[in-house]
């Protein structure tokens, strides 16, 4: 809701604006965003062969009313035993793939 309504005062016309965000929780704790490579390769060795689960709310806005409706899903994710291996090289790829994007 904060990032649709925080989106809002840069809107100049009317219309709808989407806000979204999701969160990833362990062990009844939300994992922040990591942030650099070596945390990506700490959450990734966490959540290696756990269960836990991912929010993702979204919140859409009547720029002109400021009417709004909200929701949110839940997803119970099930992570197979990562090798020693594995958290580096994805979190080395997602880092390369991202990068790319702001190149662009």
């Amino acid at each position: 809701k904060n990032k649709a309504f925080g989106a809002l005062k840069n809107i100049p016309q009317e219309g709808y604006i989407l806000g979204a965000d999701t969160v990833v929780v362990l062990d009844s704790k939300i994992l922040i965003k990591p942030k650099d490579r070596n945390d990506a390769i700490n959450i990734l060795k966490a959540i290696s062969n756990r269960k836990h689960f991912v929010v993702t709310s979204h919140c859409i806005v009547d720029s002109e009313t400021e009417k709004y409706i909200t929701n949110s899903t839940t997803t119970f994710v099930e992570f197979n035993n990562l090798s020693a291996s594995m958290p580096i090289v994805f979190a080395s790829s997602v880092i390369n793939h991202c990068l790319s994007f702001l190149i662009i």
